[in-house]
């Protein structure tokens, strides 16, 4: 990140000196924004000068606006970043990158006044914010918005079976999957070779997770490994290294236990 913000610096004050004398503005490098506004700063330019003081205050910077609307959108668009909830291309802001940044650092234990420094706050009294959800708290949000989320993050793609006749393979033992060969908990739809663990299957569209399989079982074995995880390295990245799969597992368990209670009532 510092190699690409600093190609981008040298970038615009190429670009600058184009416009003025590198004379003039050579001393006061370091005090140019890092988005310039071009068409406020050319409306003051005048034979190659512009009034110095005016590096003080923010006329020559972009907008926040302006920076959403014509960086961020379009490297979003560009990057083709779609969200995994809307289908769209996913809304990003300042406030939104600043406010991660900071909720990130207090997560992993970092101090409020490290978190003041890196955010360039004058003091420590708006970091409160970035620090009341830290790690410690992380496992008692997933137990309580891991079922909603698994319905809304659509991370199971693949079919829920009543039996295994009515998989692709049937019966086929080679097309069988067990969690660490303990009990089945469902098939493979595909002859495809596949050396993935059976964790894995549950985002594999041609996997077909058995009605009765132990998926609550599975679901709370993942959900104990990432405390576990959390607890040794104190890091939310590492620990939510399998978010995704505990997503589908939760979505798993929901319409099993949904597909029971209609064929009880049936």
């Amino acid at each position: 990140m510092y190699l690409v913000l600093l190609n981008f610096l040298e970038y615009q004050y190429k670009k600058l000196l184009s416009l003025v004398d590198e004379a003039f503005i050579s001393d006061y490098k370091m005090k140019l924004p890092i988005f310039i506004d071009w068409r406020s700063l050319k409306n003051n330019i005048k034979n190659r000068h512009f009034d110095l003081s005016l590096l003080k205050s923010d006329i020559f910077h972009y907008s926040s606006s302006s920076l959403e609307l014509n960086v961020l959108r379009k490297f979003c668009i560009h990057q083709k970043a779609v969200s995994e909830r809307t289908g769209e291309i996913i809304h990003v802001n300042a406030r939104r990158f600043r406010h991660t940044r900071g909720t990130n650092l207090g997560r992993k234990g970092v101090g409020a006044a490290i978190i003041a420094e890196l955010l360039d706050h004058s003091d420590t009294q708006n970091v409160k914010v970035y620090t009341e959800n830290t790690a410690d708290t992380v496992q008692y949000i997933d137990r309580v918005m891991g079922a909603e989320m698994g319905k809304l993050a659509q991370a199971f793609v693949g079919r829920i079976i009543s039996n295994l006749n009515e998989s692709e393979r049937g019966f086929d033992p080679t097309s069988l999957i067990t969690n660490n060969g303990v009990d089945t908990i469902g098939a493979c739809g595909t002859n495809d070779f596949c050396i993935t663990g059976y964790e894995t299957c549950y985002l594999c569209p041609k996997f077909r997770p058995l009605v009765d399989g132990p998926h609550q079982q599975i679901l709370n074995k993942l959900y104990k490994e990432k405390e576990e995880r959390l607890r040794r390295t104190k890091s939310i990245d590492y620990a939510s290294s399998k978010d995704r799969i505990i997503l589908a597992v939760e979505y798993v368990v929901q319409a099993c236990d949904e597909m029971k209670k209609n064929i009880e009532t049936h």
